[in-house]
């Protein structure tokens, strides 16, 4: 206790002057006095002892500045060979060839070649090759023809002629279908109860369309088609939209709906391609 030391020190002179004050007694009363003079003085101690109190404990110290760092100690031995991991994706195809335009700007990997050909005429055909490439656009890989020809109105996207845009409204409005048999005449097989899984474009000017569901799709109404001015859509009866859109009305059982999928449309002109088109590669 906290006080123990003290009273030790107090009971030195206590016990002394317990032995000097029997110094003259007989020896048989002195060692009996003495002793019951110690047990008594024991008695005393004993009693102070236990109602010694302890005091709170003081402020801590200040922080002592941090120790240098131990040596590092010994590489601990190598563990085991883990177990061999799963093998991995198929990594993409390498670039092979590609068709780039007027400017080295990437227009699509080729996915195959076809003779020159007229869209709007079958039965015509010519020496001059189209490319079918592949690319992305809008986190969709589409497919699109392409000539590498550098004569005037052939060089760039392939055209298509008119394309049109159907519809279940009378306005143009709300989800467009296209004929599933818009790629008549290439060698592409023609979806009816599938969506395709890579569509093909569609191109005139820099408007571009492609199939995106399966037939069937609604009887239409209207019909959107492009590159009119205001005063030959209005001529037919249409309902012209700047810049060169026509929304015209369909006369009933000119199309069948069983022909008819769902298709979106695609604006080329983002994309900055400029013609004429060459092909690079192995």
């Amino acid at each position: 206790m906290a006080y123990r030391g003290v009273l030790r020190v107090v009971s030195a002179p206590l016990i002394l002057a317990a032995v000097v004050s029997t110094a003259g007694l007989p020896a048989r009363a002195k060692g009996k006095s003495l002793r019951a003079r110690l047990a008594d003085l024991e008695r005393r101690l004993s009693a102070l002892e236990s109602r010694s109190v302890i005091g709170p404990p003081g402020a801590p110290g200040p922080k002592g500045d941090k120790g240098d760092p131990g040596p590092q100690g010994v590489s601990g031995p190598q563990g085991p060979p883990g177990m061999k991991g799963d093998t991995g994706l198929q990594g993409p195809p390498g670039p092979g060839a590609v068709v780039r335009d007027a400017n080295g700007a990437f227009v699509g990997s080729v996915e195959n070649i076809y003779p020159r050909f007229d869209p709007n005429n079958v039965n015509y055909g010519g020496d001059e090759p189209s490319v079918r490439v592949l690319r992305e656009v809008g986190n969709r890989t589409l497919a699109f023809l392409v000539s590498v020809d550098t004569r005037p109105g052939l060089a760039g996207f392939v055209q298509w002629g008119n394309q049109e845009l159907l519809y279940e409204t009378g306005d143009c409005s709300g989800p467009a279908f296209l004929s599933t048999t818009y790629a008549v005449g290439l060698d592409v097989p023609i979806f009816t109860n599938f969506a395709p899984p890579v569509p093909l474009v569609a191109v005139q000017g820099t408007h571009g369309v492609f199939q995106v569901g399966p037939a069937p799709g609604p009887a239409p109404s209207t019909r959107k088609v492009f590159f009119f001015d205001q005063a030959s859509c209005e001529h037919v009866g249409g309902a012209f939209t700047p810049p060169d859109e026509c929304c015209q009305p369909v006369q009933p059982g000119n199309y069948s709906s069983d022909k008819l999928a769902r298709a979106m449309t695609l604006d080329l002109a983002p994309l900055g391609l400029v013609p004429p088109f060459h092909v690079e590669g192995p």
